[in-house]
């Protein structure tokens, strides 16, 4: 049998209705059996020690409606928004939940609740530069149509962008995906490789939306990690940055568009067959890693004088798409040639430390690189529940955010595989 503990409840009162967050001590889905009739109380007899005693209170709705959290999957915290609860009406409810599927025996007491209309005032809060959650499905309905995703209900009012992880779980075939801002014309949405994973940027409109595209959407999974603040500037339409030429390091100054940029934001595809090799790297730097990959997104930091490089090695049929998203303000850690992370090969996940200094990042930029690509390898943030290993692209990129103590957890397939600490973003509070 299955059980849960109901930790805490928060109902928020409005005239458009209540708005109610619980949390849980467990990942669970929950649901809120809502009533306007106030629940019948009655004795129920239980033998206890060789006696029977009339004395097992019990309490039934006989008037109710079912709610389901706002939330994918089974999760800690649990949003519910119940429009139709006018200003100046009591309800009562109760919370019930299923693990994987599989309804627990327990539920909680039930509450009273009185919408008086009245919002309560908010403290004042700082948003932080990254704020990590406990990993949320997007879910497409489509496939080969981009799609409005909404995440207000996930995401702080503040909120500039979206950290999302990708996984293409068909093992036969690539599929395209992209991410977007809300009504972003640009449109890339290249090719995934099968079996594997990347970690995406994607901008929030004002109302805190963007839009996913899958050619395959029955197999790809979109997870949202996390979200930044405002030193994360998400471009309304992208800019193709790529010059066309191949076979050489080439210079892009960010710093003469957008004088405060520290580190530019970048969607990373291509146009056509073929698989192009390709490299980024903070300017002036001597790095010169470059693997193929068909699908990227990459956070790279940027000189003093405001540069990075990127190189394209020639592929036939290839037309590869060099992207600017998005940049970044602010003080950051950077390394000019990025640090080497030692990870143990094989085994389950294993704990690493991500900080290279006395203060631990609440985010890290980590570079992925792999001479085979058929290998298993994963990257979870301090406390994911998330065990998939789906192998990364030879090239490819990922945002993690450690835990307190500056750890993150990696599996690491093959001597082939190696990864290099580029960016760790400091918190701003």
């Amino acid at each position: 049998m299955l059980y849960y503990s109901l930790r805490d409840v928060d109902f928020h009162p409005s005239t458009a209705g209540v708005r109610i967050i619980c949390t849980t001590d467990l990942p669970c889905h929950l649901y809120c059996r809502l009533s306007t009739h106030e629940p019948r109380i009655h004795k129920r007899p239980s033998y206890r020690r060789g006696m029977w005693l009339n004395d097992d209170i019990r309490f039934c709705f006989t008037v109710f409606e079912d709610n389901e959290q706002y939330e994918a999957g089974d999760t800690y915290l649990h949003t519910f928004w119940k429009p139709n609860w006018p200003f100046c009406t009591t309800k009562w409810c109760y919370f019930f939940a299923s693990i994987a599927g599989v309804y627990c025996v327990s539920t909680s007491p039930y509450f009273e609740y009185h919408n008086d209309g009245i919002d309560p005032v908010v403290p004042p809060r700082v948003l932080d530069l990254y704020t990590s959650v406990e990993p949320q499905r997007l879910n497409l309905t489509s496939s080969n149509v981009w799609q409005v995703q909404d995440l207000s209900k996930l995401v702080d009012e503040n909120a500039s962008a979206a950290i999302i992880q990708v996984i293409n779980r068909y093992a036969t075939t690539d599929v395209q995906c992209g991410v977007r801002k809300n009504g972003d014309t640009v449109t890339i949405s290249s090719l995934m490789h099968q079996s594997s994973q990347v970690w995406a940027v994607g901008g929030l409109d004002s109302d805190k939306k963007l839009e996913l595209y899958s050619s395959r959407h029955s197999t790809m999974d979109f997870f949202l990690m996390g979200y930044t603040n405002s030193r994360f500037v998400m471009l309304d339409e992208g800019i193709n940055l790529w010059d066309g030429i191949e076979d050489a390091w080439r210079s892009y100054d960010i710093g003469s568009l957008y004088p405060t940029a520290v580190a530019a934001i970048l969607d990373m595809g291509k146009v056509g067959g073929g698989e192009p090799w390709w490299g980024v790297r903070c300017g002036g730097s001597t790095d010169n890693r470059t693997q193929s990959s068909e699908r990227s997104w990459c956070i790279v930091p940027l000189h003093t004088d405001g540069t990075f490089e990127f190189r394209v090695n020639s592929w036939p049929a290839a037309n590869p798409r060099l992207q600017l998203i998005g940049y970044v303000t602010g003080t950051i850690v950077y390394h000019q040639n990025a640090q080497a992370i030692a990870v143990a090969v094989g085994g389950a996940y294993s704990q690493v430390q991500l900080k290279s200094g006395p203060v631990s990042p609440c985010l890290v930029v980590v570079v992925c690189v792999c001479a085979n690509p058929a290998i298993p390898a994963g990257i979870q943030k301090g406390y994911s529940r998330i065990e998939a290993k789906p192998y990364f692209q030879r090239k490819s990129w990922a945002f993690i955010h450690p835990a307190p103590n500056g750890t993150g957890n990696f599996y690491r397939g093959n001597i082939a595989q190696t990864f290099w600490r580029s960016i760790e973003f400091e918190t701003d509070l």
